[in-house]
C-alpha cells in the first residue's frame, strides 16, 4: 500500500484530535466555569441547551470521524510501512488514547450525565446541577487531555 495514504490518515487524525481537544478544553476552561457562576437553574438550563446543540452533525462528524480515522490509521500505516521503526507504535498509542480518552469517556461518562440532567424537571436539575457540573467537568478534563495527548503522539509518529 502507498505510504502516503497512511500519512494522510494520520494527518487527518492529528487535526481531528487537536480540534476535539480544543472543543473539550474550551468547555472545561470557559463554558462550564461560566455557567457555574450563575444560578443552578440557569446553569442547568444552559447546559441542557448546549448538550442538545452538541448532538448535531458537525461535532458528531468531528468526534466520531476522528475515531474512525484512529481505528483505520494503524492498519493503513502498518500496511504501508516496510520498516521495523517505531512509527506504527506511536500511531497505535495515539489512536488507542483517542479512542479511550475521547470516545469511551464520552459514551460511558459524559453522555449518561447529560441524559440524567435532561430528564430532570427544573427543581430537580437545580438541585443536581452542582454535582453534575463537577462530575461532567472531571470527565471532560479527561477527554481534553486524552485528545490532546493523542494528537501529540500521532504527531510524533510523523517525525520519528
Amino acid at each position: 500500500m502507498d505510504p502516503s495514504l497512511g500519512v494522510l490518515v494520520v494527518l487527518l487524525a492529528i487535526v481531528g484530535s487537536g480540534v476535539v481537544a480544543g472543543v473539550f478544553f474550551a468547555f472545561s476552561a470557559v463554558v462550564v466555569p461560566g455557567l457555574r457562576e450563575g444560578s443552578p437553574a440557569l446553569g442547568a438550563a444552559a447546559m441542557r441547551a448546549a448538550n442538545r446543540a452538541a448532538v448535531r452533525w458537525p461535532l458528531m462528524a468531528l468526534l466520531f470521524g476522528t475515531g474512525l480515522l484512529c481505528l483505520l490509521a494503524p492498519f493503513v500505516v502498518g500496511a504501508g510501512n516496510s520498516s521495523d521503526g517505531p512509527v506504527l507504535g506511536w500511531v497505535v498509542a495515539g489512536s488507542v488514547l483517542y479512542l479511550v480518552g475521547a470516545i469511551v469517556v464520552t459514551v460511558a461518562g459524559n453522555v449518561p450525565l447529560n441524559r440524567r440532567l435532561a430528564a430532570l424537571d427544573v427543581p430537580g436539575s437545580r438541585e443536581y446541577w452542582p454535582r453534575y457540573a463537577e462530575r461532567w467537568s472531571a470527565r471532560n478534563d479527561l477527554r481534553a487531555a486524552g485528545s490532546a495527548a493523542a494528537c501529540l503522539l500521532l504527531l510524533v509518529s510523523l517525525v520519528v
